[in-house]
């Protein structure tokens, strides 16, 4: 096989024009290699690759100034020239080869490595604003986002970060901003209704003291604080007038009592004196002076609050009582609901139309008829004299209407052809 050095001086010039741009290459691998800061491997690889490249190289030029002789030759032409050619071209194609796998080595080095550009870029892209600088508040890097908000805020960029903080705690902002706290962060709304919460930072680097300047935006935030303090405000009113209804339903419920126990003196009192009027209208033989003295003690007794409550169960039986003492005889047609205030309404309906049927229309019978389908119907007449006029809703029959439409029902009078008293409570209603 021929060797090198037998070959024309064109060829082995060709050989060294071929070799150029692998020494480039090699020199660019090993300044990215340092500048990227990566393993030593690497870098011992990269020196290996620019020697044999430089050691191919010299070569090559030694044996075409000292080709026609031969005895000048120097150490790298004499051993290149020893070599077959073929293991020359063995010899670049491999520096060739390393030179690609040190380039793709590096391609994955830098994907890994943040460049300051990288850096740059991301804290431009970040919505919140960030500012580095010295002790003598000189810039050392500051985003876009920040740059916008001292501009909003103090009419330029930021030049001295120190300054810049500064015009921020003072207050000296422009008139379209405005200080909303600075205890115990500094929030600061600007033109554009932004609110932004700053706050500064000490960073310590070896012997260096960085200052950090950072604007998070907390408009939301800030409009929800707004929204919900609202609600507070309106709750603490709902609370006050909470207060001031039970203070209400107190006095109520009061007032409530003491016209129920007006009403009982009143039933009482009248079932009282009916009972003493028919018992004058009897002739002196048929006179039960026995029975009336007990209704009368009894009467007392309600009006100075010393007998016990009546039961429900015993309500209506009270009332034949009565009706029977004034000579009235109460015919009921139906059921009477067993208990609820319903029932208490009706009763209280019954007693107000026997008073008034033994007073005014003369009457001695009273026929009540229930009739409870999907709603409860009373109807309540007498077989008294008609009334002469309409019938006015004043003094018994008025708190009647109250008691009925407490309970769910409505009333209604008729005065013609004869007298009729009506009532309607909803089947619900009804216990």
């Amino acid at each position: 096989m021929m060797i090198f050095g037998n070959l024309s001086v064109n060829v082995q010039g060709a050989f060294g024009i071929c070799t150029l741009p692998l020494l480039a290459g090699a020199l660019f691998l090993l300044v990215t290699i340092c500048c990227t800061r990566m393993k030593h491997s690497y870098t011992a690889a990269a020196v290996l690759v620019l020697c044999a490249v430089m050691f191919m190289l010299q070569g090559f030029c030694d044996n075409c100034v000292h080709y026609e002789v031969p005895e000048n030759y120097t150490f790298f032409s004499a051993v290149i020239c020893r070599i077959p050619w073929v293991a020359v071209s063995l010899i670049l194609c491999g520096i060739a080869a390393a030179e690609i796998m040190l380039l793709i080595k590096i391609g994955k080095a830098k994907k890994q490595i943040i460049s300051p550009d990288a850096f740059r870029e991301s804290l431009n892209a970040m919505d919140d604003g960030v500012c580095f600088y010295d002790k003598s508040g000189q810039p050392l890097m500051v985003n876009e986002r920040m740059n916008r908000i001292s501009s909003m805020l103090i009419g330029s960029e930021i030049l001295n970060g120190e300054s810049f903080w500064n015009c921020l705690y003072a207050g000296t902002i422009s008139e379209d901003s405005a200080v909303i706290q600075r205890e115990p962060v500094m929030m600061l709304m600007t033109a554009d209704g932004s609110v932004w919460n700053f706050r500064k930072n000490e960073l310590k680097t070896g012997k260096c003291t960085v200052f950090e300047i950072i604007a998070y935006d907390v408009t939301a935030q800030y409009h929800l604080n707004q929204l919900l303090d609202e609600k507070i405000k309106r709750l603490a009113a709902v609370n006050e007038r909470l207060r001031e209804y039970g203070t209400q339903v107190d006095k109520v419920i009061r007032e409530k009592e003491i016209l129920s126990a007006k009403i009982k003196v009143h039933n009482e009192a009248g079932r009282t004196l009916l009972a003493f009027r028919s018992y004058l209208e009897q002739p002196k033989h048929e006179r039960n002076r026995e029975k009336l003295l007990s209704l009368w003690r009894y009467n007392l007794a309600v009006m100075r609050n010393d007998t016990e409550p009546q039961q429900q169960s015993n309500e209506w039986e009270l009332l034949l009582d009565a009706a029977e003492a004034v000579d009235v005889e109460i015919v009921l047609n139906g059921k009477l609901p067993e208990e609820g205030t319903v029932r208490k309404a009706i009763i209280s309906a019954v007693h107000e139309c026997l008073t008034n049927a033994v007073k005014h229309a003369g009457g001695n019978r009273l026929e009540v008829t229930i009739i409870a389908e999907s709603a409860v119907a009373v109807s309540i007449t007498n077989n008294g004299t008609a009334p002469s006029d309409e019938i006015q809703e004043t003094g018994g029959l008025m708190n009647l209407r109250g008691t009925v439409e407490a309970a769910g029902g409505s009333m209604m009078i008729q005065s013609r052809p004869h007298f009729m008293l009506q009532l309607e409570f909803m089947k619900e209603e009804v216990k």
